[in-house]
């Protein structure tokens, strides 16, 4: 990291033209600094406000020169403290976070032990318990900030989230007009895992719009009535026009594999 302290640099210029010389140990013993060019006298100078500034060695010549360097090395102590203790407090935080998910992890697997739930099972856990992680976090992230900003400054955060998304569904065509309007009617939902989005048979009354994550359709089997995995659906996908335009059921069932966030436009501005 690079501090540069202009009254530092200032002093050291004009103590230096006082002939306060510094230590041969410096820079280039060797070199005239009084006959270098300005750029080497400004440099060098630069180099014993860094050292000031850093606690490090330097020798002043009398009073008022011993006083200077003490306030600045008193001013870079403090500084220092400040930088470090913000990085400090940054790593105890990632690892208040990485360590209340290493415990919960460890709930998991001694309750699945406890249990006698099988190996197998316990590396499906585990595994989805670290897929979706990270993901939650943001997504809690995210329900903070939305909850804390304005209607109007969420109206915008809407516009700019899901104005690519709504442009490139071809339902609208690339109507710049309806797509205004779309985006002024979408609502942000937020969803958990597994969260019953849309289920098969039921009455559609809602367009929606995938931003991230992925979204699982399935359809029942007629003869056993178990959900059959049909695709994915990611960023950028449309679902549940169908059965608006058609005033049908809805034809699947869809839920998200992990968390998720959608726009969603209920049937009456969608009409």
């Amino acid at each position: 990291m690079f501090i540069h302290c202009q009254a530092c640099t200032w002093y050291l210029i004009v103590s230096v033209e006082e002939e306060w010389v510094p230590p041969t140990e410096g820079i280039d013993p060797d070199a005239d600094f009084f006959s270098s060019s300005l750029l080497h006298k400004y440099l060098t100078s630069i180099y014993y406000s860094i050292l000031l500034l850093t606690c490090n060695d330097i020798t002043p010549v009398g009073v008022d020169k011993i006083f200077f360097c003490f306030s600045a090395i008193f001013l870079g102590a403090i500084i220092n403290a400040n930088i470090f203790g913000n990085m400090a407090l940054i790593i105890q935080n990632l690892n208040i976070k990485n360590t209340e998910f290493q415990e919960s992890i460890d709930l998991a697997n001694t309750a699945m032990k406890n249990m006698g739930v099988k190996s197998e099972l316990q590396k499906d856990v585990v595994a989805y318990l670290q897929y979706t992680q990270q993901s939650a976090n943001g997504q809690q992230e995210f329900e903070y900030f939305f909850n804390n900003i304005s209607p109007s400054l969420k109206f915008m955060v809407i516009k700019f989230i899901f104005h690519e998304e709504c442009y490139n569904c071809s339902i609208f065509e690339k109507n710049r007009p309806m797509i205004d309007f779309i985006i002024k009617s979408i609502d942000l939902q937020l969803l958990d895992p597994e969260f019953p989005l849309i289920n098969q048979g039921e009455g559609g009354n809602t367009f929606y719009i995938v931003k991230n994550g992925e979204l699982q359709v399935f359809i029942k089997d007629p003869i056993d009535h178990k959900d059959l995995y049909v695709r994915s659906l990611k960023a950028g996908s449309f679902i549940g026009e169908y059965a608006l335009l058609t005033h049908q059921p809805r034809s699947a069932s869809v839920r998200p594999k992990s968390y998720a966030m959608v726009g969603r436009v209920d049937k009456e501005k969608f009409d």
